[in-house]
């Protein structure tokens, strides 16, 4: 692909070079601007031969439709293999354009959730993909976070954010620390969850080790929630029930669960349907954690994912 998409820029280029205005005559102009357009449209229809083809994932044609359209739109510039899967969704890596190379060396992450017959299961659908990618531009916007992953795009059942990982394979997750890098990687997710609830009033929500990856990146905020969400304590309960019995089974020293709740929300008395988020809560999530994150590596092989996906 690499070879490929250099190949076109010089293609491009000479083009460019070639048709320059050599003066201001408006008939001239016009005529150059309508033969650019018809070279790029010809650029665009060669990238999409190129890149694997939607289809084979056994996908809806309206989904497939939007797929294509990121290869049109250049949020996309080749589709790999899956890298992740989810009880309803699974996760393309895509190789980014040209154009976007720059800002997103490692490809884009493509999020698709599988589609129903029942018109309010998938309008659900759509309003988690719409809240998810609206809390990750307010990381990116209000909080200037360089550790969550950048939203590109969405469409219906389809979200794109920038690939936490290296050669199209995911980022270690946080389980793989050495023990002297413990204590402090403790620190900054306590300082993160603080920061999301109290600047931003936003909630993870479905904090696992496979959801902190790279030793720094937090991913998997399609649960995520505002701070006045009717679930928003007993959420954020989870996440400081995570953390705490994560990092105390490896020796760092840590504030309870409880402690950590006040902490960060500066509570004296928690609710007691708050703490009705028990131990068999985390241990449903570590459970089903292969299922829920959006950039980790299937261990499952691609063609089982795939056949999920067959109308």
């Amino acid at each position: 692909m690499q070879n490929y998409s250099n190949k076109v820029y010089k293609e491009e280029q000479k083009y460019l070079d070639e048709f320059k205005p050599v003066s201001d005559n408006h008939s001239k102009k016009k005529q150059v601007t309508q033969r650019m357009k018809v070279k790029e449209y010809d650029i665009i229809e060669k990238e999409k031969a190129i890149a694997r083809a939607p289809s084979q994932y056994k996908f809806d044609s309206s989904t497939t439709q939007i797929l294509e359209t990121l290869i049109t739109l250049r949020h996309a510039g080749e589709f790999h293999n899956i890298v992740g899967k989810g009880l309803n969704s699974v996760v393309i890596h895509a190789h980014c354009h040209r154009n976007y190379h720059l800002y997103f060396p490692e490809g884009n992450a493509v999020k698709v959730y599988k589609l129903t017959n029942g018109v309010e299961k998938n309008n659900a659908i759509y309003r988690r993909v719409e809240r998810e990618y609206e809390h990750l531009e307010i990381l990116q916007t209000q909080y200037f976070s360089n550790n969550t992953p950048h939203p590109v795009y969405r469409n219906k059942n389809v979200i794109v954010m920038s690939f936490i990982g290296y050669d199209q394979e995911t980022a270690p997750s946080i389980s793989t620390l050495p023990p002297e890098k413990l204590n402090e990687a403790y620190e900054k997710i306590v300082k993160e969850i603080d920061a999301w609830y109290n600047k931003l009033g936003l909630i993870h929500g479905s904090l696992s080790a496979t959801k902190i990856v790279g030793n720094k990146y937090f991913i998997g905020w399609s649960h995520s929630v505002r701070k006045d969400h009717p679930m928003a304590f007993r959420k954020l309960m989870k996440d400081c029930q995570f953390v705490s019995e994560f990092f105390k089974s490896r020796g760092v020293l840590v504030k309870s669960p409880e402690e950590l709740f006040k902490f960060i929300t500066g509570r004296e008395k928690i609710n007691s349907k708050v703490l009705e988020v028990v131990q068999k809560d985390l241990w449903k999530t570590s459970q089903t954690s292969n299922h829920s994150n959006p950039n980790r590596k299937s261990t499952s092989h691609t063609k089982t994912t795939q056949n999920r996906f067959k109308r």
